[in-house]
């Protein structure tokens, strides 16, 4: 690729490494705590600020969304700009793990981070991520090349579920520092995520199970210090005190494909608006909502062809994100749709009826 770099070059680049499939309230608040804690690690330095959608990959949703995706990528991109007015920073969506993919070339993240290098030489390059994603970083292809150019890495901080943490341990550095929470469970992703392991965590074994077994086994004390012998960028954990929602991909293209196979009009607002909240939160606008749902419906052959996908109680934890969602009214389930009680409306018709009548008689 031609290095496009510019003659005014920012002084940090950061990249937000992320499928965004789609874009969620979560990924915006992500990005503005990273702007904020970005601005406040490097005091007067000019930042670019990039969000850096996976192009493809084994997530079918992705190729044919890429244009979706980059669309509502730079509608939180306008309103971050307007956030941060007066600051040094700027907000860009990024198409150089496209400009890979459709060149043919390897779309992992050490691949991103040498496109970076050579367009922005002189630059910081500093990662952002989410917790799911630094948990499994040391499978990462080639994750050890980091170091060489990657300041640090940004990681969006929540609440280890109950599954999680009985999947991950806290590793320590060889000087024994803490470094963060890992999976200890190997993905099978091939030859070089099973040398990295081996590397990493000095065990022996010649598949994924055997690694996983490897490192329970290892790890099964709770009083052993577990040591990773990887040498990674510094982390810092941002979003720790619960601001960031969990406003998931997955749960939004549950909606999407609810409101695409839904009939009756009234449910399919209901989804609608539910795929707006998880987008925008109390945003009231719906900028890229019905781009987003178009790309789905048009793809919908190829993205949905088992189905909406499973719905892992997702109505439960969005009234939790957003309890105020339909007025605070009470829904309940009938058919596996929420709906608001029947038993309610016929109350307020007789009520009112009872008013007309007693009218009509004075």
């Amino acid at each position: 690729m031609e290095n496009n770099e510019p003659e005014d070059q920012p002084g940090v680049v950061f990249s937000f490494q992320g499928a965004f499939g789609p874009p969620t309230l979560g990924h915006y608040t992500a990005m503005k705590l990273y702007a904020q804690q970005v601005l406040h690690d490097y005091p007067g330095h000019k930042i670019l600020m990039l969000f850096m959608p996976t192009a493809a990959g084994s997530k079918v949703h992705l190729q044919p969304t890429q244009n979706s995706r980059k669309h509502l990528l730079q509608a939180f991109c306008n309103y971050l700009t307007g956030e941060f007015v007066g600051n040094p920073i700027t907000f860009e969506p990024s198409e150089i793990e496209y400009e890979l993919y459709r060149s043919g070339e390897d779309t992992a993240t050490y691949r991103t981070i040498e496109e970076l290098r050579s367009r922005f030489s002189k630059a910081e390059i500093v990662l952002g991520m989410g917790l799911d994603n630094m948990l499994q970083l040391p499978y990462w292809k080639n994750v050890i090349q980091y170091k060489d150019n990657v300041t640090k890495i940004y990681v969006a901080s929540r609440k280890l579920s109950p599954a999680e943490k009985s999947n991950t341990r806290m590793f320590r550095n060889s000087q024994g520092g803490v470094i963060v929470n890992f999976d200890i469970n190997v993905p099978k992703w091939g030859p070089i995520t099973l040398d990295q392991a081996k590397q990493a965590f000095q065990i022996e074994g010649s598949t994924a199970e055997d690694l996983t077994n490897a490192l329970r086994e290892k790890t099964i004390n709770p009083d052993v210090v577990y040591h990773c012998n990887l040498i990674l960028p510094e982390f810092v954990m941002v979003g720790e005190g619960g601001e960031i929602p969990g406003t998931s991909s997955s749960m939004m293209r549950y909606y999407i494909c609810k409101y695409i196979t839904e009939n009756n009009e009234e449910y399919k607002e209901e989804y609608k608006e539910k795929v707006r909240k998880l987008i925008w939160g109390d945003n009231p606008t719906d900028e890229g909502v019905r781009y987003t749902i178009d790309d789905y419906k048009d793809n919908y052959a190829e993205i949905f062809k088992e189905g909406c996908p499973e719905n892992k109680e997702y109505d439960a934890i969005f009234e939790e994100i957003f309890p105020q969602f339909l007025g605070g009214k009470k829904t309940y389930k009938k058919g596996g749709k929420r709906i608001q009680s029947r038993k309610r409306k016929r109350t307020k018709k007789r009520r009112r009826n009872r008013r007309y009548n007693y009218s009509k008689k004075g």
